[in-house]
Order: structure tokens, then C-alpha cells, then sequence
């Protein structure tokens, strides 16, 4: 009698990893204020509210921009255009004279991201077993929690508390969940992400004084936890297995 013979893959795992980008987050974190802010909407017939009814009917790319500027005053500086008129403006050019080169542009907000990141608490954190295996690859996840810092800029005082207080409602009100594209391993996916504590957002004043000029502004600080996925490729091996004697399976 013959014996029972078939083939089969051993799975050899990489030592070698990556994680996926943080950066995958930022536009994930970003897509997801911009919807917030594409269903802004205005009935009052206030001639007030003129610049806020200008900033909803303003495309997207035009108010809301992903950029490292700690302070609004050089955000705006580096909103009024070219590296000449940049510099004229950082040689102390008139609050004024910025108003009127960049009026037409604001408000606008504008967030970045804080350099670092933290693991979410134990008690947030994904199963110990949640494991992706590919074809590929295998992927474990855990929950990572990092920092954005938002601004909302304008030289009307009404306009910027208008849109901070917009802003806030969604994000005390509605859902804070959303999904980031990501990428690892040559496989495209998504990762879960959340603001943690909504409730406890605020929007603070960061507006200049009067003796350096008049603009106005309002910056909250938002942490997001999120999936941090490593992964580590593997390498299947075929492999021969066959039934011996007594049932016992041999390779």
C-alpha cells in the first residue's frame, strides 16, 4: 500500500519590519476636518456674516491647508505669496500692509502635527490576537495617540469665532471616527482612527496684541488615536507531508 503523501507551505517570518507612515494619518486626519468644514452653512442676511458666507462658497484648497507653522502670525506670512514679499513682511512690513496683500485670502485654517507618538493605554488597545495575515505578510496592530494643533486665522473677529464655534459642534456633536487610507507590505488598506475626549476640546484666543497689529485668532490642540500597523513579510516554503504508519504524519 502506498502512502499518503501531499504538499503544503511552511510560513517563514522576515526579522525585518515596517510600520506603516504617520503621515497616512495627517491626510486622514485632514480629509476628515475638510468634510466637517464643506458643510458649513450661513442663512443670516448680516452683512457681518459676509466673510464667513466668502469662506463656505471658497474652494476647499483655498481655506483649509496642512502646514508646520507653530504661530499664525508666520502662517500668514507665508500665505502672502512670493519669497520677496515674504521677506519684506518678516523685516517688519505694517500689519497693514499684510492685511490688505493677503485680506482677500482669509480667514483660513490651518493644522499641523506635533513630532511624536505614544501608545494609546492598555485598556484602548487592540486584542493581543489581532493579527492580519497575508499571503505576504503579517501585520500586527496596535493603537498609537498623537497630537494636532489647529488654527483658525482672520482679521475679523466675528468670522474666526463663527467657524471656531462651527468646528466645535461637529466635533463635540457628531461622530469622531473616520478611516485613513495606508499602505504596507506592496498591500493597500485602511486604519481606524478617533479624536480622543471631543468634549474636551476648546478653542482658545491666540490672537496678536495691538502693538504688534490686529489679527485675530483661535487654536485648540486635538489628539488622535489611531492604528499603527507593523508588518513583516513572509516567505512560504512548499513542503512535502505524508501519512505514515499508525496515522502519524511525516514532512
Amino acid at each position: 500500500m502506498q502512502p499518503i503523501k501531499w504538499t503544503g507551505y511552511r510560513l517563514e517570518e522576515s526579522q525585518q519590519y515596517e510600520t506603516t507612515s504617520l503621515i497616512d494619518h495627517d491626510f486622514g486626519f485632514g480629509n476628515f476636518l475638510a468634510e466637517k468644514i464643506a458643510r458649513f452653512k450661513v442663512t443670516s442676511s448680516n452683512n457681518r456674516d459676509k466673510a464667513l458666507k466668502e469662506f463656505i462658497a471658497s474652494p476647499i484648497e483655498e481655506k483649509f491647508f496642512l502646514g508646520q507653522y507653530e504661530e499664525p502670525k508666520t502662517f500668514l506670512q507665508a500665505l502672502a505669496g512670493s519669497k520677496v514679499a515674504r521677506k519684506r513682511i518678516l523685516n517688519d512690513e505694517s500689519f497693514s500692509q499684510l492685511h490688505k496683500r493677503i485680506n482677500k485670502r482669509t480667514p483660513v485654517v490651518y493644522f499641523y502635527r506635533g513630532v511624536g507618538i505614544r501608545p494609546a493605554q492598555p485598556e484602548d488597545q487592540v486584542s493581543q490576537n489581532d493579527r492580519i495575515i497575508t499571503d505576504k505578510s503579517i501585520n500586527e496592530v496596535f493603537k498609537g495617540e498623537f497630537d494636532y494643533t489647529l488654527f483658525v486665522v482672520g482679521f475679523d473677529q466675528n468670522t474666526v469665532d463663527r467657524i471656531s464655534t462651527l468646528l466645535l459642534s461637529s466635533l463635540y456633536l457628531e461622530g469622531c471616527h473616520y478611516k485613513p487610507n495606508t499602505h504596507i507590505n506592496g498591500l493597500s488598506g485602511t486604519l481606524d482612527a478617533e479624536v480622543v475626549e471631543p468634549h474636551l476640546i476648546s478653542f482658545d484666543p491666540a490672537s496678536t496684541s495691538t502693538t504688534e497689529g490686529r489679527f485675530f485668532a483661535t487654536t485648540t490642540m486635538i489628539t488622535v488615536r489611531g492604528d499603527v500597523i507593523q508588518g513583516r513579510e513572509i516567505t512560504p516554503h512548499e513542503v512535502t507531508y505524508q501519512l505514515a504508519e499508525h496515522g502519524r504524519v511525516m514532512r
